[in-house]
């Protein structure tokens, strides 16, 4: 079984997001829940996806893992919105319908949101991710 997020992923994603001792617990936390997974669906992050949680270091972490495996998918395929979902999906064993709600939740969160710019309205299909 390959590991879908890697350790280097986690150390950049800590530096780019400057994210903090108890947000990388939370992110090493899941990415071991993603990794370890041999169905379709790592159930932790999905429910972490579907309901939330009071725990912000974790919602900063699903934000900062989102945001940044997003940024990749979308250098290889562009900025439709349903496939970057679809890919991510795949990649992190989570629901796409998920992902996709959790992305619009972001323009709530002012540390995120200046990441991302989302359309799904009058036959727009983007998500743009840029954090460079």
């Amino acid at each position: 079984m390959r590991k879908v997020i890697k350790k280097q992923d986690i150390r950049n994603m800590v530096k780019i997001f400057n994210l903090s001792d108890d947000e990388k617990w939370e992110l090493e936390d899941m990415a071991n829940d993603i990794n370890s997974e041999k169905g379709e669906i790592a159930r932790d992050v999905q429910a972490t996806l579907l309901y939330g949680t009071r725990i912000k270091a974790r919602n900063d972490a699903m934000n900062s893992m989102l945001i940044y495996f997003a940024e990749k998918i979308q250098q290889k395929i562009g900025w439709k919105l349903d496939q970057i979902t679809w890919e991510m999906e795949k990649l992190l064993k989570v629901g796409s319908y998920q992902v996709r709600q959790w992305f619009f939740s972001m323009h709530f969160e002012p540390r995120f949101n200046s990441f991302v710019s989302i359309s799904d309205t009058f036959g727009l299909n983007y998500l743009e991710i840029s954090y460079k």
